[in-house]
């Protein structure tokens, strides 16, 4: 049990212990709450300032409701009006609508019922012409036939009194040959034989006789086959020219007869010979008759008029026996001489003067020169001719062109100005260029297609080759090689001096083989002096892939405006579709052995054939670009420019391995390799002088820059979109404005990642061009670094004899980019110490 006495001590102890505590504690609590009161008084007076803000609040609200509520009732007073207003406005407009379509109805009526009227118009004008047409062509017709009758009957009336003048003729040779034979038949019988002398001479005189007798029988036998020709057009209609051919018929039979009776008529005169006296009843002949007799028996006449004229000469004559051989042997020899004149006759009519002594020459040139005065053109239709052709006869060939012979002033090498005046002789345009006028104008390489003429586009790459016609066809038509083995070796020889060979066709031509339009002529046998190939287009072209060559494919049609004849070696143009032009590379003769003429004859003849352009342009090579030369054109350009040396130019480095080809322009670049050298556009350079349009190409140029020891680069800015664009130079040239230069088939991007893809690089430029000079560096292998402080356009034109470039195109190019970039006219040409 608990002591109470001590609880109470405890209680005691406890209540004095806690009391001085509790007093502190109500202190603290009493100020606590007085602090409480006075925060409670001060949120009391926040809380009625509070309520009298959220009251001027409320009334504020309670005001922009109002307003709110006006301006939503105006509001909707608003759009009631506007769409009252669209509504009007659209009735308005389907009012105008339908008044429009009325009106478009009502004139599509109108100009339907004119056009019925005019088409009834031209229907009745077309009946009525046609008529006309068929009374004018009847008219036609009959004046044709009546025009015809008289030319016929003239005719007749020319064939009777040229029959009429044989008779008279025929008449005078028999008086003649009938004094001679009395003549001979009386001093056969009083005079001895000759001496061996006289033998001699008088066998001289008669071989000059004989030639007199050839000479008279080719003026009889131009009165036999003469051609009567008169004056008249061609038939018009299909049954007139068979009535005409009826006639042709009918005439011919008179001739023919005259032709079969020959023999006959011949062994009349032997008989005559023989007896020493001519048949009286031979002269009572029908003319037609007499006229063959004449043809045959002058032989015998002219040998027998020998012996009467060697015996008034000379007291010794030819006995009986021998005399008759004598005659007999001399008809033999003159008979076949006869026959080989009288062939030559019907090719060619001789119309000469026949002198003779008996006087039968004078009359023979009076009457030629009496045919000569009454000759008249007839059409070919209506000639009638002594005979009918051979079967064997072939007719005359066309009239071949103008050869080029182009030998000038007696020299074999073949000029430009042998060319011009050649051309011009066929009617061309032509002239003489020099290689700088042309900037169009790109060196070859050896990726490149030696490949057709064509100007059209091409669905390969490889532009940059020679331009020959029909490609390979070109080598073989010059050395007339024919068959498949000599063109394989041709393929293989093109390879040999480094260039693709090709053949073409196009989209156009079925099958696509036969488009090549030179292959095509030469096949039939089109081209002068050219022999026809053994095999046809598909069997060349198999041949050509076979051994490695390509076939490449036209696009769209001829549209040629100029002929380029290129002198300039080791280049060409590449064909642009937008101003296409025939190219004929004639510096390819030499590579390849050819005869210069022949080719270009026959590119001639092509063009002239296919309806081409007669417009030629024949280039020649400018001589060497020197610095002055720069220098004159620049300010003939209206630039300032100098010339410096390289120990003046302190600013000059020498190009080394990890320096970029990169871009002429002068702003700062993210790319550390500023020792390489500067060109248009960096690789942009190379493909816009060879004239390299295609991505392939692009890669392959990038390869060539690497193999030449340059990291190939494309440049851009931060400013352009897209980036690649920031290229001034490319952006020129995508935008064809640079002058005889393709521009590109691909894009910025494109050609950035082909430069990327083939191991080049891109840079970007910072900030804008400010050049204040362009330094055209001469010195090889150096370059000027760019300075953002200070910039300049550095053109390092060495390089193009590194790359095989045209200086003067390259810097042609140079100049008109600066020009158009707005660049300073201001130049330094830096030129070596030496």
């Amino acid at each position: 049990m608990v002591d109470p006495s001590t609880t109470t001590k405890n209680n005691s102890l406890k209540s004095s212990l806690t009391k001085p505590f509790k007093s502190k504690k109500i202190a603290l609590l009493k100020q606590n709450v007085a602090e409480l009161q006075n925060t409670l008084k001060q949120t009391e007076e926040e809380l009625g300032k509070a309520k009298d803000e959220v009251e001027v609040l409320s009334k504020e609200i309670q005001d922009l409701q109002s307003t709110f509520d006006g301006m939503k009732i105006t509001h909707a007073s608003n759009i009631d009006d506007l769409m009252e207003r669209m509504m009007e406005e659209q009735m308005a407009r389907s009012q105008e609508k339908k008044e429009a379509e009325e009106k478009l109805e009502a004139l599509k009526s109108e100009y339907e019922e004119r056009i019925m009227a005019i088409d009834t118009e031209s229907d009745e004008k077309t009946e009525e012409l046609s008529k006309e047409l068929t009374e004018q062509m009847g008219k036609i017709k009959k004046t044709f036939l009546q025009q015809r009758d008289e030319i016929v009957a003239v005719r007749d009336q020319l064939i009777e009194e040229k029959d009429k003048e044989i008779v008279r003729l025929e008449k005078e040779r028999r008086s003649v040959k009938k004094m001679g034979m009395r003549a001979y038949k009386a001093m056969k019988k009083n005079m001895f034989g000759p001496s061996q002398k006289e033998k001699m001479r008088n066998e001289e005189r008669s071989k000059k006789k004989i030639s007199t007798e050839e000479e008279l029988e080719k003026s009889i036998q131009n009165i036999h086959s003469e051609k009567i020709s008169l004056p008249f057009p061609t038939p018009l209609f299909d049954d007139v020219k068979a009535e005409e051919k009826e006639g042709e018929g009918e005439t011919s039979e008179i001739i023919e007869t005259g032709e079969t009776s020959e023999i006959v008529e011949t062994e009349e005169i032997s008989e005559v010979t023989e007896t020493e006296e001519p048949s009286e009843v031979a002269e009572t002949e029908e003319p037609s008759k007499v006229a063959e007799a004449n043809e045959t028996s002058e032989v015998t006449e002219v040998n027998e008029i020998s012996e009467v004229a060697n015996a008034d000469e000379t007291p010794e004559v030819v006995k009986a026996e021998e005399a008759s051989e004598v005659v007999k042997a001399e008809e033999t020899e003159n008979t076949s001489s006869e026959s080989a004149d009288a062939a030559a006759a019907n090719e060619k009519p001789a119309k000469e003067e026949v002198s003779s002594a008996d006087g039968v020459g004078e009359n023979m040139t009076k009457c030629d020169e009496a045919d000569s005065e009454e000759s008249v053109s007839l059409p070919a239709d209506l000639i009638v001719s002594s005979s009918e052709p051979t079967p064997d006869q072939t007719p005359t060939p066309a009239p071949t062109p103008v050869p080029m012979d182009v030998e000038g002033d007696g020299n074999d090498k073949l000029t430009p100005e042998d060319i011009v005046s050649v051309l011009k002789e066929r009617g061309w345009k032509a002239e003489i260029v020099d290689e700088s006028s042309i900037p169009a104008l790109i060196r070859t390489t050896r990726r490149g297609l030696m490949k057709c003429v064509d100007g059209r586009p091409s669905d390969l790459s490889g532009m940059d080759g020679p331009k020959a016609l029909g490609g390979v066809y070109a080598i073989a038509t010059n050395r007339d090689v024919t068959d498949i083995n000599g063109l394989k070796a041709i393929v293989e020889e093109v390879k040999s001096k480094g260039f693709i060979p090709s053949c073409q066709g196009d989209e156009n031509a079925d099958p696509a083989t036969r488009g090549c339009s030179f292959f095509d002529l030469w096949s039939q046998g089109k081209l002068e002096g050219i022999p026809i190939p053994e095999f046809d287009f598909e069997e060349g072209k198999a041949a050509i892939l076979e051994r490695e060559g390509v076939y490449e494919c036209l696009k769209g049609a001829h549209e040629e405006k100029v002929v380029y004849v290129n002198f300039v070696p080791n280049t060409t143009l590449a064909p642009n579709a937008n101003n296409q032009a025939f190219v004929v590379d004639a510096w390819i003769v030499d590579v390849f052995d050819l005869d210069a003429s022949k080719y270009l004859l026959s590119a001639a003849s092509t063009v002239e054939q296919l309806g081409g352009s007669l417009d030629a342009k024949i280039i020649l090579p400018s001589p060497a670009l020197t610095p002055n030369d720069v220098v004159s054109v620049l300010q003939g350009r209206g630039w300032e420019a100098e010339i410096v040396k390289k120990s003046d130019s302190p600013r000059i480095i020498p190009v080394s391995g990890e320096g970029l080809l990169k871009s002429v322009e002068g702003r700062p670049s993210d790319h550390s390799g500023m020792d390489g050298p500067k060109s248009l556009g960096g690789v942009y350079a190379i493909a816009t002088s060879r004239g390299v349009t295609d991505i392939d190409g692009l890669k392959t140029i990038v390869k060539e820059v690497k193999d030449a020891g340059y990291i190939p680069s494309c440049c851009g800015d931060e400013q352009a979109d897209p980036a690649p664009m920031g290229c001034g130079f490319f952006k020129l040239w995508s935008r064809n404005k640079l002058d005889g230069i393709a521009p590109p088939r691909f894009d910025c991007q494109e050609g950035k990642n082909a430069i990327i893809e083939a191991g080049g690089v891109y840079e970007t430029l910072a900030g804008s061009s400010e050049e204040k000079v362009v330094y055209i560096n001469f010195v090889p292998d150096t370059t000027i670094a760019p300075n953002g402080d200070e910039q300049a356009f550095v053109v390092d034109a060495w390089i193009t004899e590194k790359f095989n470039l045209s200086m003067a195109k390259y810097l042609v190019a140079a100049a008109s980019t600066v020009e158009q970039m707005k660049g300073p006219l201001k130049a330094k040409l830096i030129v070596s110490d030496e």
